[in-house]
């Protein structure tokens, strides 16, 4: 198992977090969470570049964070495009797409399941643009014809807001906005928690078990345990598991036994299922 953290940066983890000398499976942290200032002092990190929109009800969870973590010395060495934003509340969601909006942010897509506009709620005003995930998972990009204008005219987060009526409605997903620079941020709004720590229970792997508010960094109960051993440990099973499993293992980490029986296995599963589904239907 190879990691990307320089020995001197990994003793001080292990002896701030308390982890055992060998990194064994089962070692747990004595914290859930550290400032942000501790992590970038430890680690030699720069300035997360969404560090600017973290806000206590806005925080980026997953990829992006454990980019950043590997971004010191040894790590790796760009940036992703794209990042991953979580509120607490549908009203945190609305003051987060009005400020980003304002500070010249331009819309991209929603991202959703049903055919309703989650800002005017009308059937009908949607402009589909592309499938946004397999053909087996009925969800699409897509823009509305009528709230597109009228958010390009100033009027997002002000007469233009997401409710809870309208999002079931529309079964959104996720909202996505263009950064000035081109960088892509997905609102989410498909989960919402009190705290970073209850979101980042669900993700699929133990390293992306991460979240960043604007000041600390929280983690999962083995995610610093396998960050620190290059191990990859599945904690929830999804249906992108196996194409992310061969993702992290071209980023240096290996998977447990464990992980390797329960992730191929339950890709098989969902191989048989679509194959019985399509000849039921043949």
């Amino acid at each position: 198992m190879v990691s990307r953290f320089e020995p001197k940066a990994r003793r001080m983890l292990q002896e701030r977090l308390d982890l055992s000398q060998n990194l064994a499976a089962d070692s747990v942290p004595r914290a859930t969470h550290l400032a942000i200032a501790e992590v970038r002092e430890i680690l030699s990190l720069p300035e997360p570049a969404f560090r600017p929109w973290l806000a206590p009800d806005r925080w980026v969870l997953g990829g992006a964070v454990l980019h950043w973590l590997r971004s010191g010395a040894g790590g790796e060495a760009s940036g992703p495009l794209d990042y991953d934003f979580y509120f607490p509340t549908i009203d945190a969601l609305n003051r987060g797409v009005a400020d980003f909006l304002a500070a010249g942010f331009t819309f991209s897509c929603f991202q959703l399941w049903g055919d309703r506009c989650p800002f005017c709620g009308l059937a009908g005003s949607l402009e589909r643009r592309e499938a946004a995930g397999p053909a087996a998972v009925p969800l699409v990009k897509a823009g509305c014809r009528v709230c597109e204008p009228a958010g390009v005219a100033g009027r997002w987060g002000s007469r233009l807001r997401i409710t809870a009526e309208s999002l079931a409605a529309s079964g959104l997903v996720a909202l996505d906005l263009l950064s000035p620079r081109g960088e892509l941020f997905q609102l989410a709004a498909i989960a919402f928690e009190p705290t970073p720590s209850r979101l980042i229970e669900s993700a699929d792997y133990s390293i992306c078990q991460l979240g960043l508010d604007d000041r600390s960094l929280y983690f999962g109960r083995y995610t610093w345990t396998d960050l620190l051993a290059g191990r990859l440990r599945v904690e929830n099973l999804h249906r992108s598991c196996y194409s992310r499993l061969r993702k992290y293992q071209g980023k240096g980490f290996s998977p447990d036994p464990a992980t390797l029986a329960r992730v191929l296995g339950f890709h098989l599963y969902l191989q048989a299922r679509e194959l019985l589904t399509r000849r039921g239907k043949a």
